[in-house]
Parts: structure tokens; sequence; C-alpha cells
């Protein structure tokens, strides 16, 4: 008899606005480090940016999509049309959906999605540029939380790599 799967759960915190060459760059560092894995889940709120990036790279490697949602109208926090319908059609292909207790988007919002997004994961993503967070809950806040919690912090930022 054959041994089950053992499953790579990877979560993943970084930044909204990446400039097309590090989008380029991050996209080839992510689905490096993820080919090759045997049943692959990815933890992810699908912000713009890097969540969505790495989703679909989750997606395109056969892997499933569990997804913390922020707050029942986390949909009113995208500002761009583009990421607003990626969140929507990447969200549909979740096999899980983990609903957090909040009625909108925010701060703290973020904060709970982020160290529950890190609970569940045995490693984590950071696409970060390494500057503290803008915010309560920001990559920064996540990193540290996860690095806390004893998790795997792999941090992809390649050379030249810039926020917009």
């Amino acid at each position: 008899m054959s041994e089950p799967p053992v499953s790579r759960i990877v979560g993943v915190t970084g930044h909204q606005t990446l400039s097309s060459s590090t989008r380029q760059a991050v996209g080839r560092s992510i689905r490096g480090r993820l080919v090759g894995s045997r049943d692959l889940v990815g933890v992810t709120s699908l912000a713009a940016g890097a969540d969505q990036l790495f989703a679909e790279i989750v997606c395109e490697l056969g892997g499933r999509l569990v997804v913390v949602r922020p707050a029942k109208n986390y949909q009113d926090s995208f500002t761009r049309d583009e990421d607003l319908q990626n969140f929507d059609r990447l969200f549909s292909a979740a096999s899980e959906v983990v609903e957090m207790p909040f009625v909108d988007p925010g701060e703290v919002a973020y904060w709970a999605a982020g160290k529950e997004m890190v609970d569940r994961s045995s490693e984590v993503f950071a696409i970060w540029d390494g500057r503290p967070a803008g915010g309560l809950g920001g990559t920064a806040d996540v990193v540290e939380y996860a690095r806390a919690q004893k998790k795997e912090v792999w941090i992809l930022w390649p050379p030249g790599s810039s926020r917009v």
C-alpha cells in the first residue's frame, strides 16, 4: 500500500503594488519554489498584487486554494476593476473559504486574516521589500507573526524589484 501524499500548505503575504518587471520576476520565484509540490495547498486572502499572483500560480500547478476572506464586504476594498475581477475568478476556484468575523474591511480585519493565513500554513511566502508595515496587518507584521509562530518564511524579492 502506498503512502498518502503529504500536503504542502503555503501561505502568502505581500505587496499589492508591484512593477511589471517585479511581477514577472516574483512569478518566476514563486513558480520555482512550488513546481513539483505534491498535494499543494495555497492559503491567501486574494488581495490585489502578490496574493493574486500566488493564487494564479497555485491553480496553474494544479494546487488547491484556501481563501481567508478578511470581511464580508471585502470586495469593496478593491479600487481597480481588474483586481476585483481577478478576485472573483480566483474566489470561485477556492476549495475552501474561511470567513473572518468582520463586516467591513480594514486594518483589524486584515491583521486577523493574516494571522489566520499563517496559522493554517506550514510555510509562508513573503513578497516583501523588507520595509515596515504601512498599517496594522501589513506584510511586515505578518512576517513577524509567522516567524514568532516558528513558520518557515521565504522572502521573495528578487534583485531590482520595486513597488509601484
